[in-house]
């Protein structure tokens, strides 16, 4: 899993709590939106993420990224 995938997938996993959970999607992108996600039109679902696949995200986030370290 590449590091800004897994980076993402952490960032995101708190938007899928409850009966909701995460997606990957396909689509084109026809602008970002105010945190910089792509906005997309002709939207697929590609594949349901498992919440193991959610665990080695946040591993390997931790393992790759400084936490809380805004980039600057």
């Amino acid at each position: 899993m590449p590091h800004w995938v897994a980076r993402q997938l952490h960032q995101d996993v708190h938007l899928a709590e409850g009966d909701r959970y995460a997606w990957e999607l396909t689509g084109v992108v026809v602008g970002r939106g105010p945190d910089c996600e792509p906005l997309l039109v002709s939207v697929r679902p590609f594949a349901r993420l498992t919440d193991q696949v959610v665990d080695v995200a946040a591993r390997l986030y931790r393992q790759a990224f400084v936490v809380g370290d805004d980039g600057t």
